[in-house]
């Protein structure tokens, strides 16, 4: 059977890539059970690249994945090819997860696959291609007869050695002019349950069906490694996007030896404040790790816990920061502006934080309260969301904030000048103090990717 996987490109300001590991995942399952796939990663709609797309690898499914800001894309695009075509789709991914329901609603969806998809994804296709009542499917939703089929899930893979590698040949990029060279998972799932991620959701929805957070073997992970380096020929710095890279420290410390001997390229990963100490810090510098990124997230302890419910110390920071900085790794944080209760007392205090704690680069963002988050769904509640319209996407804010839209506004755009300083900083923050220049900031990324190539708004823009 031959698939297509379209993937809607999240929107440009959170898209740091366009490879996506679950896409890789199942193309790689699907090709193992003989099945042919084509991907076809779309950022707008275009009548025109999609029936090219359509027509030259002539499908019999299509499989869609997209985040929740660009639901209103993706709905135009499978009505478009639901009328045009007439080619059966299915939904997966993080929204479809957590609105399955949603996703069934919109014309021309057969099939909503909610959580891990390899196993569903494989039962699916080999019941439609037997012509098999594929509406017993596990994890999937249908409508059958004008009534939703809800079918349970199954249980959590376990033993994730067992599934081929991913399929990186599916996407056509280059490592080397990538901002983070080449990617990598190593594992699944997150032992937290902060307010802000899809774990919360994640952890509910799998309750019962096997422990959650699952590590392939430390020699699966060379392997992957290695063959993923040959195939590019790739020589530069690596990045592992596991939660918490850290979190088992038996398996950190047999991972170091085998990558110090067999692979030993700079790598970044991300981690946690409370799980760093100096045997830790060992096992990354053996094996050659150069940045680990953390959550601080807020300023003040009690956001952190009480709105966040990140149990991160500031004490836990300032430690992990002094260690890994000891230890010749770069300490970087991940920030958080617009949170509900956020002040200007905050943002300064978090702004102290990351100075005392040493860090070397820090990534800020204004909090987006995505569905399936406690954070979404206590601004529900209490009626504190706010949505900010762009071309393609829908984003989401909290409104009610002890502190001014243009005051926010700047603390996120100098957030990297009052931490590392910078040659116009003092200018910039006299600038930013007049609504107007946010306003144009502001307006400036919702124009054309041509039109904000022109170096004047380069400058408007912070970069």
């Amino acid at each position: 059977m031959k698939f297509l996987f379209l993937y809607i490109l999240p929107p440009s300001n959170v898209c740091y890539t366009k490879y996506n590991s679950g896409i890789a995942s199942l193309s790689a399952v699907l090709k193992q059970k003989g099945h042919q796939t084509e991907l076809f990663l779309v950022d707008k709609f275009d009548r025109e690249k999609l029936n090219i797309s359509i027509e030259k690898f002539q499908p019999d499914i299509i499989g869609y994945s997209f985040v929740s800001q660009q639901k209103e894309l993706a709905h135009e695009i499978i009505g478009y090819i639901a009328n045009s075509h007439k080619i059966p789709s299915i939904i997966g991914g993080v929204h479809a997860t957590v609105a399955p329901e949603e996703c069934l609603s919109i014309e021309g969806v057969l099939g909503v696959c909610v959580g891990e998809a390899e196993l569903a994804l494989t039962n699916f296709l080999d019941a439609y291609t037997e012509e098999h009542d594929f509406y017993k499917t596990p994890n999937f939703y249908f409508k059958q007869n004008g009534k939703i089929v809800r079918n349970p899930l199954f249980p959590l893979i376990q033993d994730l050695d067992a599934l081929p590698f991913p399929d990186r040949k599916l996407f056509c990029y280059n490592p080397a002019e990538a901002m983070l060279g080449l990617e990598f998972f190593f594992s699944r799932g997150c032992p937290y349950q902060c307010s802000y991620c899809i774990n919360w959701h994640l952890q509910k929805l799998y309750k019962g069906k096997g422990p959650y957070v699952r590590f392939r073997s430390p020699e699966s992970v060379i392997k992957e490694i290695q063959e993923t380096v040959a195939l590019y020929n790739y020589q530069g710095m690596l990045t592992f996007h596991d939660d918490v890279f850290t979190l088992k420290e038996s398996w950190l410390r047999q991972f170091a030896i085998l990558y110090h001997n067999n692979v030993g390229l700079p790598y970044r990963c991300n981690s946690t404040a409370g799980k760093i100490d100096e045997e830790v810090a060992q096992y990354l510098k053996d094996s050659h790790c150069q940045e680990v990124w953390f959550g601080i997230e807020t300023g003040f302890e009690e956001l952190r816990s009480t709105v966040l419910n990140k149990r991160t110390l500031d004490e836990d920071i300032f430690r992990a920061g002094r260690i890994l900085n000891e230890f010749g790794i770069s300490p970087c944080s991940f920030n958080m502006l617009g949170i509900p209760g956020e002040s200007e007392d905050n943002i300064n205090r978090l702004i102290e934080i990351n100075i005392k704690a040493g860090v070397k680069k820090v990534d800020v963002g204004i909090i987006q309260p995505y569905p399936g988050t406690a954070i979404y769904e206590q601004g529900k509640k209490n009626d504190t969301l706010i949505e900010h319209n762009a071309p393609s996407a829908t984003m989401k804010g909290i409104k009610n904030l002890n502190i001014s839209d243009s005051l926010l506004y700047k603390y996120f755009y100098l957030f990297n000048h009052y931490i590392f300083g910078g040659k116009f900083f003092h200018l910039l923050d006299f600038l930013l103090k007049f609504t107007f220049f946010q306003w144009v900031k502001r307006k400036a990324q919702l124009l054309p990717p041509k039109v904000k190539n022109y170096i004047l708004l380069h400058f408007l823009r912070g970069y």
